[in-house]
């Protein structure tokens, strides 16, 4: 597998769970691992109906995260697209359960993504020397318990 590759995908994994772990969004771990012809991760963002319209936000920001750390499009990346898909149901869940006065429409929904983008392209710049450490340690330990991410960045000089 093409180094390259590799970092890529641990880059995408780590910006799902850092933004995660700055903004106190839950999920379960974060791992990346060898297929056949390619490499795969997945983070697993926990989205439950009792959280807050907030955390829901932040749930968005966590799940848009992976493709602004690696400068990925949605456009052309299968596993962005999956992640903007995601993005887009739980803004879905938002406007139709009346946490906000929108209406649900989807040119609500994606005014409110756009938003969102905006947001996590900051928040990505902001946190990028943690996504990048925690790609690296993604990349030797294959997979990270949200524990052991917040535990990693936490060792991590704030400055």
């Amino acid at each position: 597998m093409n180094p390259e590759n590799k970092k890529r995908h641990a880059l995408h994994e780590a910006g799902h769970s850092t933004i995660a772990i700055m903004l106190n969004v839950l999920f379960t771990t974060t791992d990346i691992y060898d297929r056949e012809v390619d490499i795969h991760g997945t983070t697993k963002i926990i989205v439950r109906e009792d959280m807050t319209i907030d955390q829901k936000r932040n749930a968005v920001y966590a799940m848009l995260a992976g493709g602004f750390a690696t400068g990925e499009d949605a456009s052309n990346e299968k596993g962005v697209a999956k992640d903007y898909q995601e993005a887009r149901n739980i803004i879905a869940n938002i406007i139709m359960k009346g946490i906000t006065s929108d209406t649900a429409t989807m040119l609500n929904i994606e005014d409110y993504l756009k938003e969102c983008e905006g947001e996590t392209k900051k928040l990505v710049v902001k946190y990028n020397k943690f996504i990048e450490a925690v790609a690296d340690e993604l990349l030797i330990k294959r997979e990270l318990s949200r524990d052991q991410v917040e535990e990693f960045i936490n060792k991590m000089p704030k400055d």
